[in-house]
């Protein structure tokens, strides 16, 4: 069985200026993410701290999984213990929820991306007419070795805002074992030493997702491959230009047009009321965002 996964806060301020426009980019995801589930086989999962009515109401077809506790509190104390390191390095608190996803062994494999990769803006349109390139995606990760399909950043050896893997409880473990001790921003997580082609781990989100998976996939397992230039893509929003901080970003929330969600019924009004010069949405092209592999 397959699954789609995404994680949202409910308390998140980071990149949120318009919170109503970021709470309605939930079901955003969470629509396009049924629309997938329509033509192929798999479970739609939304890993949350947040009130589950609220999603289970306007997200129909989306599973709700509750934050782990022991993992909740893992992170909590790895980054009490490690609140010296500069926010850069450290991170957005609750990203490290992201470990989760590799404990959900009902699954044989599962697709993650943030709510800030638009599955619409796609190089390969959701729809029955490309079920079988999707699947053929899908299933080739399934039968490699590797554990996880990733792929890197300017930056990171790992980018996180969209990956492919097969839950491991073995690998679970690990990952948790790491949150135990300490940190170093030369030296990396447990003292392991630097990464390929890093010098130290002065990156984003180092002592963070980004920088978990990294340790554990690269120096404990060796079982990160990278995407192909035939890989399906989406549109991943850079960090200002998150659609819901902009109210000339209208044209992103047109599925609302498609829905009946009272919640969201004035999110597109009120993004309609200012449309400006600029579409922060698709500004400069690349500039707002990057399209990124996710199959």
């Amino acid at each position: 069985m397959r699954a789609i996964s995404t994680i949202y806060f409910s308390d998140r301020n980071y990149n949120s200026w318009i919170r109503p426009g970021y709470e309605c980019s939930i079901l955003k995801w969470c629509y396009m993410a049924n629309k997938l589930k329509s033509i192929i086989q798999l479970d739609v999962l939304v890993l949350t701290d947040a009130n589950v009515t609220w999603i289970q109401e306007e997200c129909p077809g989306a599973s709700i999984v509750s934050f782990d506790e022991n993992l909740k509190n893992t992170v909590h104390d790895f980054r009490k213990r490690h609140k010296h390191i500069p926010f850069y390095e450290l991170g957005v608190s609750g990203l490290l929820m992201k470990w989760q996803v590799v404990s959900l062994l009902q699954y044989e494999s599962v697709l993650f991306t943030d709510i800030d990769v638009d599955l619409e803006d796609s190089s390969v349109e959701i729809s029955n007419v490309y079920k079988n390139k999707i699947l053929k995606h899908w299933k080739n990760f399934e039968i490699s070795k590797c554990a996880l399909k990733v792929n890197s950043d300017h930056e990171s050896p790992v980018n996180t805002g969209a990956f492919l893997l097969k839950p491991s409880l073995e690998i679970y473990k690990k990952g948790l074992q790491a949150l135990h001790h300490t940190f170093s921003l030369r030296y990396g997580y447990n003292m392991s030493g630097t990464l390929p082609y890093k010098k130290n781990w002065k990156f984003l989100d180092a002592a963070s997702d980004q920088g978990l998976f990294s340790h554990v996939y690269i120096q404990h397992f060796s079982s990160l491959c990278r995407y192909s230039k035939k890989s399906i893509r989406s549109r991943h929003f850079w960090g200002p230009y998150k659609p819901w901080k902009w109210n000339d970003c209208a044209p992103y929330y047109k599925f609302l047009h498609n829905t009946n969600k009272s919640y969201c019924s004035s999110v597109m009004n009120e993004f309609s009321k200012k449309t400006g010069n600029v579409d922060h949405c698709r500004r400069k092209g690349k500039m707002s965002g990057i399209m990124v592999p996710i199959l």
